[in-house]
């Protein structure tokens, strides 16, 4: 679910007014016209509000390859059951190292590029896409709002402003962040810690038959939820939205345990091949992320993966150097060096790597050795913005120290 001030604009209006009391809200069938209930809009144009926002803001993921491999999973998940309804289901990657996934009332599907780093095979996405289709098919964000309505738990949010930089993430992370203004009943709540225990669990049943009925390896996709609350175990943390909750990760463990032993748990396709070709870009991505935030654990994993799926990677090799460096400091430079040139062996123009060899030399002393790495990451990019940095470190030494 997601991160409460983590992602783009949600909007002002997920809940609106004073709400009566609660109705039957049938699902999204078949075949049959979709047509919205009167206190649905103020969803969907929260969601229509977000997905632009996310869009114009950078905060999704640029790796056309990785959209279409997800819209992909997704497809084969729901079948045909959308045609002729005039609703449209699309997965959108969000750049956040943290793990969650939600899906929206317009049939957008999120998945962090946290979760992605996490998932071990296509089996387990489309165990966490299936729960969330069965969100969308069933309409839960507009039953659990009128369940919270009538049980009078609307609230009201603040205005909050934050920003990446603010967070202490700079660039290379999330866009503009900003809560403003919302009056929020279930639609944030819903997003944020999850849905009443029954409709998680519908969500759950429905998710396992679309897994399975797909011809997905059913142990393996609830798996999943056992897998993610042991890696949280292993970083001793507990993530603040519903897929790095403890209690929520072990009360879907429990509804998958029973769905396995009610139904049997067909063996099927795993797809891990797949899956790690298609998540490479998310691991180097989310890489930067987790360490812009201190998270090494998960960084570490990430390059691991990396490497073992691509030991040709001069990406993989000069974040390799990165780590050390950052990591172990002195005792490991040389090693670091090693990475590094590893890296340029693989890519000879890679200029981060040109630029941390260059940087490394000079920070030693060692200027005569730092100004072919200078002159080589110039000729990789002229039109880099430190380049009248990195041109002051070639000219003479006095003129230089006079600058």
């Amino acid at each position: 679910m997601l991160r409460p001030g983590a992602w783009a604009v949600l909007g002002a209006s997920l809940l609106v007014g004073t709400l009566g009391c609660v109705s039957a809200v049938s699902s999204i069938e078949p075949g049959a016209r979709f047509e919205r209930e009167p206190d649905e809009a103020g969803l969907w144009q929260a969601a229509e509000r977000l997905e632009r926002d996310l869009e114009e803001g950078g905060g999704l993921s640029s790796d056309v390859a990785l959209a279409t491999y997800l819209d992909g999973v997704a497809a084969r998940l729901i079948g045909t059951d959308l045609a002729g309804t005039g609703l449209t289901l699309r997965v959108r990657a969000v750049r956040d190292p943290y793990r969650s996934a939600f899906a929206t009332a317009n049939g957008a599907l999120y998945v962090s590029t946290g979760l992605l780093a996490s998932l071990e095979n296509e089996a387990q996405l489309a165990s966490v896409l299936g729960h969330e289709i069965a969100h969308f098919t069933e309409r839960h964000l507009l039953r659990q709002k009128r369940i919270d309505a009538s049980s009078e738990q609307v609230a009201k949010a603040g205005r909050t402003l934050l920003t990446a930089a603010g967070a202490g993430i700079g660039m290379l992370a999330l866009p503009l962040v900003i809560l403003g203004d919302l009056v929020v009943g279930t639609g944030l709540e819903a997003a944020t810690t999850g849905y009443s225990r029954d409709l998680e669990r519908e969500a759950d049943r429905i998710g396992f038959q679309r897994l399975a009925g797909a011809g997905y390896d059913a142990p393996e996709g609830a798996r999943v939820f056992t897998h993610l609350r042991e890696e949280l175990v292993a970083e001793g943390a507990e993530e603040p939205f519903f897929l790095g909750s403890h209690p929520r990760l072990a009360e879907r463990e429990a509804s998958y345990a029973e769905l396995l032993q009610a139904h049997g748990g067909a063996e099927g396709d795993v797809g891990q091949d797949r899956y790690a070709e298609a998540i490479q870009s998310v691991l180097l991505e989310n890489l930067r992320l987790d360490l812009a935030l201190a998270r090494r654990a998960p960084a570490h994993a990430a390059l691991e993966r990396h490497l073992s799926h691509d030991p040709s990677s001069a990406e993989g090799w000069y974040w390799r150097g990165e780590l050390t460096r950052r990591e172990r400091g002195g005792a490991a430079l040389e090693e670091a060096v090693r990475h590094y040139l590893r890296a340029l062996e693989l890519a000879p123009t890679h200029k981060e790597a040109l630029l941390a060899l260059g940087l490394l030399y000079r920070e030693q002393g060692r200027d005569g050795a730092a100004r072919p790495y200078f002159t080589r990451y110039l000729a990789a990019d002229p039109g880099g913005v430190d380049r009248e940095l990195v041109a002051s470190y070639l000219e003479p030494e006095g003129h230089a120290r006079s600058r």
